[in-house]
């Protein structure tokens, strides 16, 4: 049977040596399952090319603040956290009359346009139907603390017909900064122009309250969100996400889909306007293709006029060099004749001179010889022709 010692304390030895052990084995177990719960929360998460990423710490001990922020396309590393990430890729509103088409329930804007007075009409109220384009820049995060978070769930790209935090937030700040932004700039146009996208200013109607809306729109939407946090499509992040903006912020790209009163005689007016504003464009549209054809007709024959007159300027221009040409050789074939006449009556008088006869000469140096022909009377005649 074994013996145990007791200690001064009333402890054996042996009972001491086997709590160091437990403890040391305890403690070594503590480290192992500390470090791999260490393992366990320490993720590598990757932001895809079209979102924006934000870590935040979950509490107690590191508090529930944003810790980290992701570029789209970016990796990082974090412990124990939360990650949220947004679009960082276009995003659509289309606010129209049809529902089918609305996007995310958007219903058309409602602001007041001026009247007209040869119609008779005072101020009329339109709505104005439009699509947004935009994207969120990189203070997202900023963003999601400030106005995403309460509306969670938001679902970016659920369906728009199904209710969510973003069909929310469009609707209540979007819409309404929409308004806000369209009357000062509807109020000073016409409705009729409004209708028929008329000329006003510098532009066709629709493109130029598109222009304005545009402008207003993201004043509107930063001082009511206390910040700037979208952008146009063309916005190009800077590298570095340090709210700055460096490369810009373009503005919001608002397209003008439809301006229509919301009273329906009004529009049933308009309509009959329209029908004979276009009838009256047919007809002016027929008149000036008659004249048109009629234009080009005529100078379809002034041209070959034209061609015709130079063909024959042509043709009596070279009629006349040829002309010309023979009557220069005519002119040179008769100089040269009298000057040869000239030398050969020279030649002679000097041949008659040494008693040659010229002609005599000339015929036997042509190989024609003379005939001496007798008279009756004994006279003799000599004949140059040639004849045997």
């Amino acid at each position: 049977m074994a013996k145990f010692k007791l200690s001064s304390d009333g402890s054996t030895g042996g009972s001491r040596r086997v709590k160091i052990v437990v403890g040391v084995i305890v403690a070594v177990g503590l480290l192992v399952v500390g470090g791999s719960i260490a393992a366990a929360s320490l993720n590598l998460r990757r932001t895809e090319a079209n979102e924006w990423g934000c870590t935040f710490g979950r509490g107690p001990l590191d508090g529930k603040g944003l810790k980290g922020q992701f570029s789209p396309g970016s990796s990082g590393t974090w412990t124990n956290d939360d990650f949220v990430t947004g679009p960082a890729d276009i995003r659509f509103y289309i606010i129209d009359e049809d529902p089918a088409t609305a996007d995310f329930g958007g219903r058309p804007i409602v602001v007041p346009a001026r009247g007209s007075s040869n119609e008779g009409v005072g101020v009329v109220q339109v709505s104005v139907e439009t699509q947004v384009r935009f994207v969120f820049n990189e203070r997202f995060c900023e963003w999601y603390i400030d106005h995403g978070k309460r509306s969670e769930p938001l679902r970016f790209d659920g369906d728009p017909d199904t209710p969510s935090g973003w069909n929310s937030f469009l609707n209540a700040s979007m819409n309404q900064k929409l308004i806000e932004a369209a009357r000062p700039v509807v109020a000073n146009q016409d409705y009729i122009s409004l209708y028929v996208n008329a000329p006003i200013e510098d532009g066709l109607a629709y493109d130029v309250l598109a222009e304005k809306l545009s402008e207003n729109l993201g004043r509107e939407l930063a001082r009511d969100l206390g910040g700037e946090y979208f952008c146009g499509p063309a916005y190009q992040f800077d590298g570095d996400i340090d709210g700055q903006l460096d490369e810009g912020c373009p503005p919001i790209e608002v397209t003008i889909k439809r301006v229509a009163p919301t009273d329906s005689t009004l529009i049933e007016k308009l309509e009959t306007i329209v029908a004979n504003e276009e009838q009256q464009r047919v007809i002016v549209s027929e008149r000036d293709r008659q004249l048109e054809e009629t234009a080009a007709k005529e100078q379809t024959e002034l041209r070959e006029q034209a061609r015709r007159q130079a063909v024959e300027v042509a043709q009596a221009e070279a009629d006349l060099a040829i002309a010309e040409a023979q009557e220069a050789t005519l002119r040179q074939e008769q100089a040269n004749a009298e000057v040869q006449a000239t030398s050969d009556a020279a030649y002679c008088r000097e041949l008659a001179a040494a008693g040659v006869d010229c002609a005599l000469l000339a015929a036997a140096e042509s190989g024609v010889y003379p005939r001496v022909i007798v008279g009756e009377g004994g006279d003799a005649s000599i004949l140059v022709d040639g004849g045997g």
